[in-house]
């Protein structure tokens, strides 16, 4: 009873967090179009939304609007990629935003984003999920350090105990995958 009460808890936050999930929007040609968007000071415009990805850069958010004395679409804006995922989503007043995620977000932040957003492409996070793994594993079993002028120096009880939290983490991200 009380788990179920924490899983609803915890769902209503990320719903509160992202909003809604808009999922399938990956071209200007295939793209989420919100019609009555400001352009300038008076007029009004369309403006369309896309999450694009490249297998050797990762995914960025992209938008264009439409010139509405002409009709023409403008040039595209483009955001910086993100390397492991990205998904566009509407907040509380509708608007669209996106998340994403980079080979440095935090574990945490990495599995509130998996489950906001089950529909998402996780092509590179699934990649990226078992070498984290099996690195914070190393960790944990004290096999991995570093080294300081040749001499290897082990990592601290500190350390080992946040890699611990960390890979319990890292696994849940990998079962919800």
């Amino acid at each position: 009873m009380e788990n179920t009460a924490l899983k609803v808890a915890v769902r209503h936050l990320i719903a509160n967090t992202f909003g809604k999930p808009l999922y399938g929007y990956t071209s200007e040609k295939d793209s989420y179009l919100v019609e009555d968007y400001p352009y300038g000071f008076k007029l009004r415009c369309n403006i369309r939304y896309w999450i694009e990805f490249t297998p050797q850069k990762g995914y960025r958010y992209c938008s264009q609007t439409q010139d509405p004395r002409n009709g023409r679409w403008n040039k595209p804006k483009k955001e910086t990629y993100v390397l492991l995922g990205a998904c566009l989503y509407l907040d509380s007043q509708d608007h669209v935003n996106s998340a994403g995620l980079t080979q440095y977000s935090d574990g945490s932040k990495i599995l509130d984003f998996v489950k906001a957003f089950p529909g998402a492409d996780f092509t590179m996070l699934r990649i990226y999920v078992k070498p984290k793994i099996k690195h914070l594993q190393r960790q944990v079993e004290g096999d991995s350090g570093f080294s300081v002028n040749g001499q290897k120096v082990h990592l601290s009880e500190e350390d080992i105990g946040r890699a611990r939290e960390e890979l319990k983490i890292w696994e849940e991200v990998e079962k919800k995958l």
